[in-house]
């Protein structure tokens, strides 16, 4: 049976299905080989500890959201990194039985852990955080005009490491520090080489609901000579694909090539995209033919090139956060998803709270698919 623990997802119970989230960055692994107990763990500084999580309250508001985010900021600013085991997904657990499903969280075994990579190591523990002096100059700007605790606030951020999105072509080769290729040789003349983390981001029809980021790759263009993705189009998106592919995962793979086993890299894959798919089914700009090829595709051709050309890279998947995926039908239908996909063995986990943030509390239900 295939299984997916709900990571910050809200039970059936809450009756609100959209919550406001704000970004913020959250790591959640998983063994490789999948193979996985019915638990979801965090693992702090190599200890390994129960997590629950929480639903949202009814009546949440946009201002509570934001506050959260300021709250999941704080945490990063901290530098506290929570690695997150998804723990019961797309594998049957082979001590619990066919269909069975272990209500109460318990300890993974120790090792379980012990294979969450080829490297049978966690690829942030005992590493030094790469601090881009770009994202430093940019607080500056903010820092030049802010006053009392956001100044001071702002202040603390600047050496704080921070993870850098490929959200276009071009900003994967160059030599400053807003460029893949820039980052990695600075990181990599660090002693010793300090470890960065990318979003990779750019699929064709990008960010198909809330078009809050539209990508520079379309599988069809508008009429109207603006450049922008027309989602209602049909189709295979074969040309958008092979966009992608050629243009910008092959680039990044270059890239890699040169420097994976010089910098510890850690990659997450494609934020909401397919949990979009899961979640905006009734949305025809992700639900129509062109965009669930573009994402499917895309994410599976991703996901085993870079395993194969940059394997000591660490990859995670994205899987949206607990508003999204913490209702059961659209959680069995990103399980199916990701089973489809046939990518898991090539995955050190997933990544939640990437590109939308709900807080952990009370730990909610997991469902055998």
């Amino acid at each position: 049976q295939a299984i997916l623990a709900q990571v910050q997802a809200a039970p059936l119970r809450c009756q609100e299905s959209s919550v406001d989230t704000m970004p913020s960055n959250r790591v959640v692994d998983m063994p490789q080989p999948p193979s996985f107990g019915h638990a979801i763990e965090v693992v702090v500084g190599g200890e390994h500890h129960a997590l629950p999580l929480k639903c949202p309250e009814q009546g949440e508001t946009r201002m509570g959201a934001r506050a959260a985010r300021l709250v999941a900021l704080s945490v990063l600013t901290a530098g506290v990194l929570f690695a997150v085991i998804l723990a019961a997904a797309l594998v049957a657990d082979s001590e619990s039985g066919e269909g069975s499903v272990v209500d109460t969280p318990r300890m993974l075994r120790a090792s379980s852990v012990s294979r969450l990579t080829s490297a049978g190591s966690n690829p942030f523990e005992g590493r030094a955080f790469y601090v881009n002096p770009s994202y430093a100059e940019e607080l500056g700007v903010s820092i030049a005009s802010a006053e009392g605790q956001v100044k001071a606030t702002l202040e603390l951020m600047v050496d704080v490491a921070s993870a850098y999105w490929l959200d276009t072509k071009a900003k994967i080769r160059g030599t400053s520090s807003k460029t893949m290729e820039g980052i990695l040789k600075d990181a990599a003349a660090k002693s010793p080489p300090q470890l960065v983390t990318f979003m990779v981001y750019d699929l064709p029809n990008r960010d198909c609901h809330a078009k809050a980021s539209n990508g520079e790759i379309c599988c069809a263009y508008l009429t109207d000579g603006s450049g922008r993705c027309d989602y209602n189009a049909p189709g295979d998106c074969t040309a958008g694909v092979e966009e992608y592919k050629s243009q910008y995962i092959d680039e990044i793979v270059s890239v890699l090539q040169e420097y994976h086993d010089k910098v510890p890299i850690v990659l997450v894959i494609e934020p909401d995209s397919l949990p979009n798919l899961s979640t905006n089914q009734g949305d025809p700009r992700c639900g129509n033919s062109a965009t669930e090829a573009a994402y499917k595709t895309g994410i599976k051709y991703a996901v085993e090139h870079l395993s194969e050309m940059a394997p000591s890279a660490a990859m995670y998947l994205d899987s949206g956060h607990g508003g999204w995926l913490g209702w059961k039908n659209n959680m069995q239908d990103f399980v199916l998803t990701i089973k489809s996909l046939g990518v898991t063995q090539h995955l050190r986990g997933f990544a939640t709270n990437v590109a939308g943030y709900q807080g952990l509390g009370e730990m909610c239900p997991t469902y055998d698919f």
